[in-house]
């Protein structure tokens, strides 16, 4: 509930925005994919993410992997996002998916008003 109620309010105070971003990690998890027009999700394969859950948190892949299987699968984000963005190549790969999705957004958001 707590959640809902921030995402509520940060919602409200940005109305107006021609897009707003919001970053839930467990946006799946908690069903808060319904408070919102669409859904992003940044992917990467399933061996990039544990070794980066690995460096990111100083642990082995054991521990990695749990942390991983309490979540949504891949495969069920991937079937509720509206948007993917690919975060397993070089940089420049990644801004361009981003530039193209800032375009889109644009264009929704001009055409709400």
């Amino acid at each position: 509930p707590a959640i809902r109620r921030e995402m509520e309010f940060r919602l409200a105070t940005l109305a107006g925005e021609p897009y707003v971003l919001l970053v839930v990690p467990l946006l799946v998890e908690n069903n808060l994919n319904t408070m919102v027009d669409r859904v992003l999700l940044v992917d990467t394969p399933e061996r990039l993410q544990v070794e980066r859950v690995c460096r990111r948190d100083n642990i082995d892949e054991t521990q990695a992997r749990k942390i991983l299987a309490a979540q949504a699968s891949r495969a069920d984000r991937r079937r509720i996002a509206d948007d993917i963005i690919e975060n397993s190549g070089d940089l420049h790969q990644l801004y361009e998916q981003i530039k193209k999705l800032h375009e889109l957004y644009l264009s929704l958001g001009a055409s709400t008003d």
